[in-house]
């Protein structure tokens, strides 16, 4: 590895070596599930989709509206029908975004605990106390599996399955309900064989979670990992009821699930859902778990190992097929930038039920009709975020220009688009960005915040004033009454410039010792994101070197370049000569898409700029049968 990459990946994993954990390694199959880690109440989990399986009873997968939760359905909706489910059995519901809002709502769950036998929430339901007693003394049953902080009572589902309840069980263990804890609800519906069976495995697996080597899951894992490893889990009980057959009375319906061999590794076949969920979530990508996930997941849509027609149609439709066929590598920023907004868009602007019916698609002819509708969707979303974002231009640079804690942003707007507009300003100002959506006498309002904040926090801070909120560090949502906003306003402002006092400032220069720096980019030398070389450093062998570190994401960003040009020629290219390429050097370039009218007219001088720095990122390009590395700029400094 280059010494400036290797230099790069220490900034961010603060000098550890990068670690490799166990579920990929050529560990035998005992060995992965010794080091499976434990969540809490997976046991039940397990037993209740058994009973499913025997009754093929009718499940309901409720879901939130975003790319983690849409995907985590499908992980959720394929792992049962792997697993011998009746497709035709199970059914998903995920509530309207304009209508509903985020998570459980009482009304849906009165209507689906009278018309399913069991619910399994994904990405969502950790909060959801009152839907949780209506639908558990409806005699539906509920499993709740989430990956979100828990914000006051934990919900009395049959089993709560979330990651960051291993904390919350250590500091309450009078909480910690046993695997037997509903033992009259399976009493009527499971032989007793099975119970007795079921008894001496979950206490076994409960008693020795504190001897495993992984211990617990992750809290860094999204809900579609939680998903995953749920399924995982499943996999492993079920087999262990197979090994076990001899001393089980067998129904007919049994044998019938006995009689389909379980194969945990299929489940690896679902890794490319996990892979683009858990990028769209902006987990840690420093992870361990969540880097195998993500990586793994990349190797199977690369490959072609996945099976599913609805990530056919969207390898196919998007055009990154056509690029893999000519030997283009699959990476993050695909999954964050390509696949992320395609399946997020349909709940932002129409409904998410459209993402899920692409990824549950049976046919290929309904997936490539849902991925042309999703792609179409986005870029409606798309021309909608860059028109508002241009009107708020003026507004956002005036509380820039004053010195806001915070960016303050209220209007009309699309509830479905306000995160996006959030994101795009944090990003640009490195500053945290409320954006809300006032519509009656509601307010609905998305945060985005750069790292080292922590928007729960303040949000608490507020709580008696909002009807709903939730989140994680750096991206979460709430809404409240219109006329208790300018309240919130002023205790979420005074809570986020606190916590911007405490923040520690930059001290570490990343730029090398022989270079100077002009004034205009004296700001950027402190930010980890940037490497710093003379353009005799830049050669194929590093470019190509920087996918070796992917994934980047959450915590770890894709690098960024910044040199200086002296020397050098360019062309224009595109119709009517809109954009520059500039060479660097043999076989490395960089391009400059639609530069302003005022860099454009230096350039067209009969002598061309002297001093020009250039803050450029990498991308694959692939043309007439080839790929490579090329660069672009984002930004232009003419000195």
């Amino acid at each position: 590895m280059s010494p400036i990459l290797i230099d790069y990946y220490n900034r961010f994993a603060k000098g550890k070596p990068c670690k490799f954990d166990y579920f990929f390694s050529q560990l035998d199959s005992q060995q992965i599930r010794d080091k499976l880690p434990y969540l809490f109440g997976i046991e039940v989990f397990c037993l209740r989709l058994l009973q499913a399986l025997i009754h093929q009873e009718k499940i309901c997968i409720y879901s939130d509206y975003d790319t983690d939760a849409v995907t985590a359905t499908a992980v959720m909706y394929w792992g049962l029908v792997e697993f011998g489910f009746d497709p035709q059995k199970i059914n998903f519901y995920v509530p309207d975004r304009f209508v509903e809002g985020y998570g459980m709502n009482l009304e849906a769950s009165q209507k689906l605990s009278a018309e399913n036998d069991l619910i399994v929430t994904v990405d969502c339901g950790i909060n959801s106390t009152q839907e949780a007693d209506l639908i558990m003394s409806s005699g539906c049953d509920l499993l709740i599996t989430d990956h979100h902080h828990l914000h006051g009572n934990l919900p009395q589902a049959l089993a709560v399955i979330n990651p960051r309840l291993s904390d919350f069980f250590i500091q309450q263990p009078s909480q910690l309900k046993k695997p037997d804890t509903f033992w009259k609800r399976f009493e009527s519906k499971l032989d007793s064989s099975i119970l007795k069976f079921y008894q001496t495995w979950s206490n076994q697996i409960f008693h020795n979670k504190d001897k495993k080597q992984g211990q617990f899951l992750s809290h860094s894992v999204t809900g579609v990992g939680v998903a995953w490893f749920c399924m995982v889990w499943l996999a492993y009980f079920l087999q262990d009821i197979q090994k076990n057959s001899s001393i089980i009375q067998s129904s007919q319906q049994l044998k019938q699930v006995l009689s389909k061999k379980i194969v945990v590794q299929k489940l690896n076949h679902l890794l490319g859902f996990v892979a683009i969920g858990t990028m769209a979530d902006c987990q840690s990508i420093l992870d361990t778990t969540n880097r195998l996930l993500v990586k793994a997941g990349i190797q199977i849509l690369q490959q072609n190992k996945h099976l599913f027609l609805g990530l056919k149609s969207l390898l196919v439709q998007t055009g990154l097929q056509e690029k893999i066929n000519q030997g283009y590598k699959l990476n993050s920023q695909d999954l964050a930038f390509v696949f992320a907004p395609i399946l997020n868009s349909s709940g932002r602007i129409s409904h998410a039920n459209l993402s899920i019916q692409l990824l549950l698609a049976d046919s290929l002819d309904k997936a490539d009709f849902l991925a042309l509708e999703l792609i179409a969707i986005n870029e409606e979303r798309k021309n909608m975020v860059k028109q508002i974002s241009t009107v708020l231009t003026q507004n956002v640079n005036t509380q820039i220009t004053q010195n806001y804690s915070c960016i303050w942003l209220e209007g009309d707007w699309n509830k479905g688009i306000i995160g996006l507009l959030a994101s795009k300003f944090t990003t640009q100002f490195a500053l945290p960005c409320v954006v809300v959506s006032i519509e009656g006498d509601q307010a609905v309002a998305s945060l985005r915040a750069p790292e080292g904040f922590y928007l729960p926090e303040a949000m608490k801070k507020a709580s008696q004033w909002l009807t709903k909120f939730g989140g994680h560090p750096g991206a979460a949502g709430f809404t409240c009454d219109a006329a208790d906003l300018p309240k919130v306003k002023e205790i979420l402002q005074q809570a986020l410039a606190h916590q911007a006092q405490n923040l520690s400032k930059p001290n570490q220069v990343f730029v090398p010792d022989n270079f100077t720096v002009p004034p205009q980019l004296q700001a950027l030398s402190t930010n980890p994101s940037y490497i710093w070389l003379t353009v005799d450093d830049l050669n194929i062998d590093l470019l190509q070197k920087v996918w070796n570190l992917d994934p980047f994401g959450q915590d770890f960003p894709i690098p960024k370049f910044v040199f200086n040009l002296e020397n050098y020629s360019l062309r224009w290219l595109g119709q009517g000569g809109r954009h520059i390429r500039i060479n660097l050097k043999q076989e490395i370039s960089v391009t400059i898409f639609n530069p302003d009218e005022e860099i454009k007219q230096q350039f067209l001088q009969a002598n061309l700029p002297k001093n020009i720095w250039l803050e450029a990122k990498l991308t694959q390009n692939t043309w007439n049968g080839s790929t490579r590395n090329d660069l672009v700029a984002e930004k232009i400094w003419v000195l």
